[in-house]
């Protein structure tokens, strides 16, 4: 599959609302204060293809209390043909520094013709930021020419 074709499919993938989970010690006060400039990598991996590609990454995250939303990611290097951009969207945050779990299925993907389900989770430790999203192909074109793929984002402020 020419990488034009692929970028259509995974960008179309890739509009996928944020949520996830991870812990870390418990602040006695509300959630912890994770706004702020990230960067760092994003590994897209693809199963299909048994490749992977990792690229520096940056981002911000604004926050009010425990509503936490992120801007998009922007890639940069080899990505940038693939991916410019990657949408996270918003959610809330706990205590622990989790973003909680996300699971949506049935994506439509209309560049392959068929549908993903995705699982997103991660959270905060510090001022880290660890997030996996895993794309599951179900149906059409999306099981054939691409295949499951995921995206592993590590970012610090």
């Amino acid at each position: 599959m020419p990488v034009r074709q692929l970028a259509a499919v995974l960008v179309v993938a890739c509009v996928f609302p944020f949520g996830g989970c991870s812990s870390s010690t418990a602040p006695s006060s509300g959630p912890p204060n994770v706004a702020g400039n990230y960067s760092g990598t994003v590994t897209i991996t693809f199963s299909l293809f048994g490749q992977s590609l990792t690229c520096p990454a940056t981002m911000s995250v604004t926050q009010s209390g425990a509503n936490v939303t992120f801007s998009a990611v922007t890639l940069s290097g080899a990505c940038t043909s693939i991916f410019p951009t990657l949408p996270l969207g918003n959610t809330t945050i706990d205590n622990t520094g989790s973003l909680g779990s996300l699971t949506e299925n049935n994506i439509a993907v209309p560049s392959c013709n068929g549908t993903y389900d995705a699982t997103a989770s991660g959270g905060f430790s510090n001022r880290t930021l660890q997030i996996s999203i895993v794309y599951t192909a179900e149906s059409g074109g999306c099981v054939s020419q691409v295949g499951n793929f995921s995206f592993a984002l590590n970012v610090s402020d």
